[in-house]
Parts: C-alpha cells; sequence; structure tokens
C-alpha cells in the first residue's frame, strides 16, 4: 500500500506590492512589532520580516536603527501631548490631578510610548519637542491666570510631571524585572528592620505603585494651594499699603 506524503514546503510569502510601502506604514509596523517585545528587541530585518517587505525597502526609509526610533519618538511625543486633558482656571486643582493621572494612564497601558517618551528624552526632535513645549507653556499660562507667580506656575507643573515620569520609568522597570523572573533580594538581618518588616507584612510594599503616585501628586497640589494662598495675601498687603 503507498503511502503519501504531506507535502511540506513552506507557501511562498506574501510581499507587499511594489510602491505601495510608505514611511507611516513602517512606523505602524514598528509600534506593533515593539508593542509584542520591546525596542530593544526590535531589529531592521526582523520588522521587514513582520512586514512582509526585503529589509533594503526599510532602509531606504530609515538608514539606521536610530533613525527609526527617532521618528517612533517623535509620534509618541505627539501622541503623549495631544492626549493629556487641559487645565482650567477655575478648577484648576481637581483639573492638575487629572492632567497629571492622564501622564500617568498614557505612559502606563503603553510600555513603547514609555520606553521612546521617558527613556529617550535626548531624541526629541525639534517638531514634536515644540509641541510638547507649546503643551506645558499652556498649562503654566493658566496656573499664571489662577494667581500663581510664573515660577511657582513652573515649579507646580515639574514636581507633578517629573514625579509621574519617574515613577513610571521605575514601574516600567518593575515590569521589565518582572517578566525576566528578577527578584529583589530578602532582608539579610531583619532584626534591624522591625519597622520595615512589620509594614510588609501589612501589606505595604518598597516599589512604585498607584498609591505612591497619588500620594506624591497630593502632596504637590496641596503645596501649590499652599504657595498660591500665600501670594494672594501678599498681593492683599500690597494694595491696603498702596491705599493708605
Amino acid at each position: 500500500m503507498s503511502v503519501e506524503h504531506a507535502d511540506l514546503t513552506p507557501p511562498p510569502r506574501t510581499r507587499r506590492r511594489r510602491g505601495s510601502l510608505n514611511a507611516d506604514d513602517i512606523l505602524d509596523g514598528a509600534f506593533a512589532l515593539a508593542s509584542g517585545s520591546s525596542l530593544e528587541g526590535l531589529t531592521m530585518p526582523g520588522l521587514a520580516a513582520h512586514m512582509k517587505v526585503g529589509v533594503t525597502s526599510i532602509y531606504w526609509y530609515f538608514r539606521r536603527k536610530e533613525d527609526l526610533l527617532d521618528a517612533m519618538t517623535d509620534r509618541a511625543l505627539e501622541r503623549y501631548s495631544g492626549e493629556l486633558p487641559a487645565v482650567t482656571v477655575k478648577h484648576w486643582d481637581k483639573t492638575l490631578r487629572e492632567h497629571g493621572r492622564a501622564m500617568r494612564r498614557l505612559l502606563r497601558d503603553d510600555p513603547v510610548l514609555c520606553d521612546l517618551v521617558v527613556m529617550r528624552t535626548a531624541a526629541y526632535g525639534a517638531s514634536s519637542s515644540q509641541k510638547m513645549m507649546e503643551q506645558i507653556e499652556s498649562v503654566l499660562s493658566t496656573l499664571i491666570d489662577v494667581g500663581f507667580r510664573p515660577d511657582d506656575a513652573l515649579n507646580t507643573y515639574l514636581s507633578i510631571a517629573l514625579h509621574t515620569r519617574g515613577l513610571a520609568m521605575l514601574e516600567r522597570q518593575q515590569d521589565i524585572d518582572r517578566e525576566s523572573d528578577i527578584r529583589v533580594p530578602g532582608f539579610e538581618d531583619k532584626e534591624k528592620l522591625p519597622i520595615l518588616v512589620k509594614l510588609l507584612k501589612q501589606g505595604h510594599g518598597l516599589g512604585a505603585n498607584e498609591k505612591t503616585f497619588e500620594y506624591g501628586l497630593t502632596i504637590a497640589i496641596e503645596q501649590a494651594k499652599l504657595v498660591l494662598a500665600k501670594t494672594e495675601r501678599a498681593a492683599i498687603a500690597r494694595r491696603e499699603r498702596r491705599g493708605r
């Protein structure tokens, strides 16, 4: 009895039609591929295989991986700055809090965006950097309209932005370590750490998390309220002196 052998020859790879590829398509593919692995794992040959094109087609638009990452950073910054909610004069404290929360949500929900926006600040392109600065300028203008002095407005915004981005970076690293099964070493001598041991038993952690973020965000906003009140009192005192 004859035995029929299955054809194990792989089907021919379907390639894109010549001329159908463009830079935006490549960026779409790069983001999709990086979201399944990491920016470090993103390679030009791997991207070409993912998109079913020859690697020379990728190099036609982006000569080096660094050029591709720069373009991805520009796109990530446009999305990041475009999706942050506005801060309003009437409810500046509530809307500033939501602004900070939106920062964290964007960075936590999209690891690739976090890597590009937080870890590659030196690679910001002029156009994307300008858009981001305009977004910051808008917040500062609103806070000044509220009554903050310009330097206090800047310090208030930076305290929230840097707190948020710093924690996002730490949380991102925690995620990477967890995926790689890298664990924090245990205590060498617990008897010398009674407070920490008790807190950890109660469920507290030593890493960055949402509770840590909210705690720092609240401190920044409450401090801003105190600064604003002090500025307003000083303004009233000046008016009273002029009226004498």
